[in-house]
């Protein structure tokens, strides 16, 4: 895990590929979040934190985690109103025939799931 910035209220780190950000079913050990909490530990800072948001298990870049509730709940809703940006960059094995910018959603957006209470 690379560290690329940190104050009091967030850390950014950056994805390695083939890392997991939260541990699943199976109860991974060597997750992103496992991660970030051995940091914290080992620098005798604090274990409370909040993973941002996540990236697919191949992909590499950069996380961000909010180190208390208030930080969350407004990076969160700055994620919800897209406030913050998110930019993908891929890599293509073959021949591009022309260049280009997608700028709608790669993949079908669902639904929300239904919750039981």
């Amino acid at each position: 895990m690379n560290i690329i910035f940190e104050d009091e209220d967030i850390l950014i780190v950056e994805k390695d590929k083939n890392c997991i950000v939260h541990p699943g079913i199976k109860k991974e050990k060597n997750t992103l979040f496992h991660k970030i909490k051995n940091y914290f530990l080992k620098n005798k800072k604090f274990s409370n934190f909040f993973i941002i948001h996540r990236l697919d298990k191949d992909t590499t870049g950069l996380i961000i985690v909010a180190k208390n509730i208030q930080v969350k709940n407004t990076l969160k809703n700055m994620m919800k109103n897209r406030k913050i940006i998110k930019e993908y960059d891929a890599i293509v094995n073959g021949k591009m025939l022309f260049g280009g910018k997608i700028q709608k959603p790669i993949l079908k957006i669902f639904p929300k799931k239904k919750k039981l209470e």
